[in-house]
């Protein structure tokens, strides 16, 4: 564990010699975030080995409430409260017997006022004295936020920061600057085929007719039709086949839907989300603020039949989690919309 800890460590530090990504394309936000909150530390204190002379403390925790702003009047109001968030971030302290905190690195995750996670990797350095009592310090250093999930899915903050820390207290105040890179979601739709590469999921074989064809047959339910009712597809849930003839309505159901009905979505180029109905209400409430971001292309329903708590299907494509990951499942519904036989761009 040690170990792991001080190689996460190596990539906080090239934050240092870097500032905002060269060459960034627009859209850019600027905005200002001020984070108040504590460092506390409470892991085992080492030999730092790039330096005999430096320790390195373990087990560094920063919480603060985190509030953004922008001094651009043409900010939107919904990209700058994005980044309104509770910062939760463990790292390392490095020291200086005699002389005290020479730098600090935190690797996290924070919370959103919507409940969405943005990614912060923050390090820095001590540059001097503020006080001697109280016991305040100031630091300085480079930091970078990324939306994991929500409509700000990412967007990415390079910036640099200064704050104050009571060695004493472990209180800290930072305010940190630099812009918003990119645009809030969803992303628009690309129509593509299922075979495209960067999507997400494992890709099934299509259902078949006996010519050799993809089976996307409509049925009929009538004395006529030659398939079984409920039809037996080839993966669970569903990727391909024939189907009903008029898929559902894009949105979020209460209730199990027909497996018939929801493979004409996904010939649409929709992404399914099912899951167990034993799935906790507060992860269902999370997959409800998922889909909500997509008004076309999304369906989501329990699924009785599915072998595990929640699965995501599109055409040819299936992804399923044992347990609940928000940036994989947003990241599936994004890369994978549109990419069925029939895409409504």
């Amino acid at each position: 564990m040690r170990q792991s800890r001080v190689l996460l460590l190596l990539p906080l530090l090239s934050l240092l010699a870097r500032g905002p990504a060269a060459g960034a394309p627009p859209p850019q936000t600027p905005l200002v975030l001020t984070a108040a909150g504590m460092l506390t530390q409470d892991g085992a204190v080492l030999p730092w080995p790039a330096d005999p002379g430096l320790q390195l403390a373990l087990g560094a925790h920063v919480r603060a409430t985190v509030t953004a702003s922008s001094p651009s009047s043409t900010a939107e109001a919904d990209l700058v409260s994005y980044f309104n968030a509770v910062a939760a971030d463990d790292g390392f302290l490095l020291l200086q017997p005699g002389t005290g905190l020479v730098l600090v690195a935190w690797h996290g995750l924070w919370t959103n006022q919507q409940g969405f996670l943005i990614q912060g990797d923050v390090v820095g350095q001590r540059k001097g004295i503020v006080s001697q009592t109280p016991p305040v310090i100031a630091l300085a250093g480079n930091a970078q936020l990324q939306g994991l999930s929500g409509k700000g899915r990412g967007i990415v903050v390079n910036a640099t920061w200064t704050g104050q820390l009571n060695t004493q207290t472990g209180a800290l105040n930072v305010t940190l600057a630099g812009p918003a890179v990119g645009e809030l979601g969803p992303p628009p739709v690309v129509c593509g085929d299922y075979t495209d590469p960067n999507l997400a999921g494992d890709i099934q074989p299509l259902m078949m007719r006996p010519d050799g064809t993809p089976n996307q047959d409509h049925f009929s339910h009538d004395a006529n039709d030659p398939y079984p009712h409920p039809f037996p597809y080839s993966t669970n849930p569903p990727t391909s086949g024939p189907h009903n003839p008029s898929p559902l309505p894009w949105g979020v159901y209460d209730t199990p839907q027909d497996d018939e009905s929801l493979v004409h979505n996904l010939e649409h180029g929709g992404v399914i989300v099912s899951y167990q109905p034993s799935l906790a209400p507060a992860l269902v409430d999370r997959l409800r603020g998922l889909v909500a971001l997509y008004p076309t292309d999304v369906v989501l329903a329990p699924r009785p039949a599915n072998d595990v708590p929640i699965a995501l299907t599109s055409w040819g494509r299936l992804q399923k989690f044992t347990a609940y990951d928000e940036p994989a499942i947003q990241n599936f519904i994004d890369r994978n919309r549109g990419h069925g036989p029939e895409c409504f761009d």
